[in-house]
């Protein structure tokens, strides 16, 4: 038996570090991240078969499978079969991942090497900016952006940073490890600045900055776990930074790109233009939508929308779109049924990722992207996990 679990914890960790080095390769270079996808990939993926025993790996797995499903089916109905099959070709790499991540987290003691996944992730992109890109330009006057690293993937990845970095202060056992975490929590707030700086990303003020506010005050002001000394040492040391800080901020903000893209009217947004011809296509096409990938050939910029949902809806129809919207609505009403029937800390923190998530998807399309979506899927199975863990068997309702 100790033989037994001993091996399958180290086939665990082999997985996760193939992982980690997938998130390493991915901006070193082409021939490094060819091998991470399409070696390292799919040893993972045989090593995970190999670890679980069982392709059962949850219900929000299940569903995106379903959503992966229709849009295969609707390629035969493309408009160009060969962009069709350039977007079923990144699906198959997004099957793979969200498979990986959602069969690891079944087991709720692993689940923070998968977090720190993505927190190497969101490590390596930025390595790669100031490597590749800071350099050639002025910080504050052009986008950190190049064909490698875009800004708003930047922005995503800082999303998902400030979002585990609060659930591993809320998950630690050990008082050390707890406090660690929750002083790392607060390197996201300039982060998020940073970040929006460098990038000329709006999204990051409108996403990010919110949920990390909320975070704060659920923490900090309302969460009854939290020492009320820790409560006091947190607000003080906030106030004080924001006082010295946020004058020298505001002038940086005012001479950056992003001030100036602040200003803009959101009529001359292309991402306005792109949302309209997206719905336009998909109200032109409802039933089966132009094909896997294949809206960028009908919108006058050649982009895809930069919105799930229309995304969706022009390429797969209203089937598609419904399923997507589906998946991520009942997320966020699961968890804000277990929230209110738990009071415990880390549904709230599932729910209220479950609300940013949704709303990001109005930014960009994400489930086409293989790191965008598996940590989804990777945060609903934990969700379901801790719950089923803690509560499913119980009528107590304590709290985490």
């Amino acid at each position: 038996m100790l033989a037994n679990i001993k091996i399958k914890d180290i086939l665990f960790f082999v997985v996760v570090v193939l992982l980690w080095f997938t998130a390493y390769a991915h901006y070193q270079g082409e021939s490094m991240n060819h091998l991470a996808l399409y070696v390292v990939t799919p040893l993972a993926v045989l090593l995970t078969m190999v670890y679980r025993f069982s392709f059962r790996v949850g219900r929000w797995f299940g569903i995106l499978m379903i959503l992966y499903i229709w849009v295969g089916l609707m390629s035969f109905f493309a408009f160009d079969r060969g962009v069709a099959m350039e977007e079923m070709h990144r699906i198959l790499g997004c099957i793979l991942f969200s498979f990986i991540v959602a069969s690891l987290a079944q087991e709720r003691k692993h689940v923070t090497w998968l977090y720190l996944l993505y927190v190497i992730l969101f490590a390596c992109a930025i390595g790669y900016a100031q490597r590749e890109i800071l350099p050639y330009i002025t910080l504050g006057e052009g986008r950190v952006t190049d064909d490698n690293l875009n800004a708003n993937t930047l922005a995503y990845y800082t999303f998902f940073y400030s979002f585990i970095t609060f659930l591993l202060g809320e998950i630690a056992q050990k008082t050390k490890w707890k406090t660690f975490w929750h002083i790392v929590f607060f390197s996201s707030i300039p982060i998020i600045y940073g970040v929006a700086i460098a990038t000329a990303s709006r999204q990051v003020f409108v996403i990010c900055a919110p949920m990390v506010a909320l975070m704060l005050v659920y923490r900090y002001l309302i969460n009854k776990a939290t020492p009320k000394w820790q409560k006091w040492v947190s607000i003080i040391v906030i106030v004080i930074a924001l006082a010295g800080v946020v004058p020298k901020a505001l002038e940086i903000y005012q001479g950056s790109e992003l001030s100036a893209r602040n200003e803009m009217s959101v009529k001359d947004d292309e991402r306005m233009v792109l949302l309209k011809e997206s719905i336009q296509v998909g109200c032109e096409h409802p039933l089966f939508g132009v094909g896997p990938g294949n809206f960028r050939l009908f919108s006058s910029p050649h982009l895809f929308s930069h919105n799930t949902y229309t995304e969706l809806f022009a390429n797969t129809g209203i089937i598609g779109a419904l399923i997507y919207i589906f998946m991520v609505c009942a997320f966020c009403w699961v968890n804000w049924k277990r929230w209110r029937q738990t009071h415990d800390s880390l549904c709230f923190s599932f729910l209220l990722f479950g609300c940013f998530y949704a709303l990001y998807q109005f930014f960009y399309v994400f489930y086409a992207d293989n790191w965008l979506i598996s940590f989804f899927i990777l945060v609903c199975t934990h969700s379901d996990v801790y719950y089923n863990d803690c509560y499913a068997n119980t009528t107590d309702t304590h709290s985490a």
